[in-house]
């Protein structure tokens, strides 16, 4: 199934893969920090650092 580039993110997905979903397609590597909240059971920062 081919799926316009803008529309891509609004597809069913995990929510790690949505935020780094743009970054495959940047030039580089990239690294992601993310401090998790046990009491929420969610990400609590994101650290996006590109290299």
């Amino acid at each position: 199934m081919w799926v316009n580039m803008s529309e891509v993110k609004y597809l069913p997905m995990q929510e790690d893969i949505r935020i780094r979903f743009d970054l495959f397609f940047k030039e580089g590597t990239f690294e992601i920090q993310t401090v998790w909240d046990e009491s929420t059971n969610k990400a609590e920062k994101i650290h996006i650092i590109n290299t």
